[in-house]
């Protein structure tokens, strides 16, 4: 049983507790055991059946944890809910990563993938991205614009793949370069309402030199919201921007969403 199936069984739960501590060993003997010096309940998901659901009571407040791990700040049982319902598909996202990416990152790219999940209902994610960036910095945020713009999907699992049929590959290689996309963004330039056009123009600039060194021959500009998606359509017309243009922009947007591809 996954981690998530068994939290689908916990919704069910009645009762509260101080917190709950989600495990899943399928060589522990114990289902649930409480911590009677923290008052901690301790579930192992692998083993949760439905005598447990008639037993337990429903165990909510502001945090569910994982092997240690904050997954993320709940608001109300409504959010608690949606997480719930998260999309399988990215479950499969998420394990494909285990032991692939860093272990710091998992928790991250969890809350990434529920960030994205939520945008893609049209629902509003701004908290829910302030909170990945109050918590885990500047690689929260990147992880959370990379993984929002299918670049684990697109860029990361592809390298890996790639890198890990050669016969000398090795795990701290392949780290090397995850961390120079996450930390650098070489393919994608992502607009935020703080950014001015000479400040989107500068980087854009910026990384069309720094891709050209590597033989990346492309560049991605992403923006959400109206305002985003006004001041990428004016910076891609500037003429020092244009004069780099090997063939025309690429455009795919919406009122309140665009990515422009651009060729060099």
């Amino acid at each position: 049983m996954s981690i998530w199936e068994g939290l689908a069984k916990l919704f069910q739960i009645k009762r509260l507790f101080r917190d709950v501590k989600l495990f899943s060993d399928n060589r522990q003997e114990n289902k649930t055991y409480i911590d009677k010096r923290t008052q901690i309940l301790n579930i192992n998901v692998f083993k949760i059946d439905s005598q447990d659901e008639e037993q337990l009571q429903k165990v909510l407040k502001k945090t569910v944890q994982e092997e240690n791990q904050l997954i993320l700040e709940k608001e109300s049982d409504k959010l608690f809910e949606e997480l719930l319902s998260f999309d399988p598909k990215n479950h499969e996202e998420l394990d494909y990563f285990k032991g692939r990416i860093p272990y710091k990152d998992l928790p991250i790219l969890r809350a990434s993938l529920f960030l994205k999940s939520q945008y893609e209902a049209s629902k509003s994610v701004d908290k829910l991205k302030t909170d990945i960036m109050t918590k885990y910095g500047d690689r929260g945020k990147n992880i959370a614009n990379l993984c929002s713009a299918g670049y684990f999907q697109k860029i990361i699992k592809p390298l890996y793949q790639h890198m890990s049929s050669k016969p000398d590959f090795t795990q701290k290689e392949f780290e090397a370069r995850y961390e120079i996309i996450v930390m650098q963004f070489p393919f994608a330039v992502f607009v935020s309402r703080a950014m001015s056009h000479n400040e989107i123009k500068k980087i854009i600039i910026q990384k069309i030199e720094i891709n050209k060194k590597y033989g990346v021959k492309y560049l991605r500009i992403h923006g959400i919201g109206g305002e985003n998606v006004k001041k990428i359509k004016e910076v891609i017309q500037d003429k020092e921007i244009e004069s780099k243009y090997t063939a025309l922009p690429e455009i795919d947007s919406g009122q309140e969403f665009i990515t422009v591809k651009i060729s060099f």
